[in-house]
């Protein structure tokens, strides 16, 4: 009967995570089809944890001029793995609409996308599995 529950609290996480993911790739998609692509300075980095200790992820924070002002902020889509350097540009997709959000062109939400439902097929198994069980 544990099981059960773990496997339904699972699901339920899943479901949630490929809800995000979906209105990720959604966004993204919407940015850069109505977007404007502009060149933009790295400035510093969100630096995230990764799955072991001794791991890091490098996001670029950037800054960008659009509509005669400036912005700074983190990009959504990147990968972290290997960073732009400090002080040098990179090309990022920008909706008016929503300044504060830049995207990276040349990197999708696809790999995020996968994940998001091989995590919900094995949830669903769990589940089904913990059914069987009873």
């Amino acid at each position: 009967m544990l099981f059960l529950g773990v496997a339904l609290f699972v699901l339920v996480m899943t479901v949630r995570m490929v809800k995000y993911v979906l209105d990720l790739n959604a966004d993204f998609r919407r940015v850069r089809g109505e977007g404007v692509r502009l060149q933009a300075e790295v400035v510093d980095y969100d630096k995230r944890v990764g799955d072991r200790a001794d791991e890091f992820y490098l996001r670029p924070i950037v800054r960008y001029y659009l509509n005669d002002r400036t912005y700074q902020a983190t990009v959504g889509n990147a990968s972290g793995s290997n960073p732009p350097p400090l002080g040098s540009f990179t090309t990022v997709v920008v909706s008016p609409k929503t300044p504060y959000a830049p995207y990276d062109p040349y990197q999708g939400i696809g790999g995020a996308v996968v994940f998001a439902f091989v995590a919900l097929a094995a949830s669903v198994g769990m589940l089904y599995w913990a059914i069987a069980r009873l």
